[in-house]
């Protein structure tokens, strides 16, 4: 593997979102994960999403305005890039959990 996107959210949230292998193929990995006390437990898109937005509004609280823009922002273009079959999983995941 050459390179690894991830996002590193409030130094306790993570996300792997694609790899670029040797052959230069890149390769989707999208998985989301949080510290816990035996690691890192993987976690949905919206735990995910919902953990940058607590993040965007303790950094707007401590008058971070910028960072907390950026955060918000981020958490808005994930959103849009959702399909429908994914939007369904996730009201079928929340429905049963």
């Amino acid at each position: 593997m050459k390179k690894v996107l991830w996002k590193n959210g409030d130094r306790d949230t993570m996300g792997v979102c694609w790899a670029i292998l040797s052959t230069g193929e890149r390769v989707y990995i999208n998985r989301h994960f949080k510290d816990s006390k035996s690691g890192w437990d993987e976690i949905d898109f919206y735990e995910f999403n919902k953990r940058k937005l607590m993040a965007s509004n303790r950094e707007r609280a401590e008058g971070n305005t910028e960072k907390a823009e950026k955060l918000s922002n981020d958490v808005i273009e994930a959103s849009q890039s959702l399909t429908v079959e994914e939007i369904a999983e996730a009201v079928k995941n929340k429905r049963n959990s």
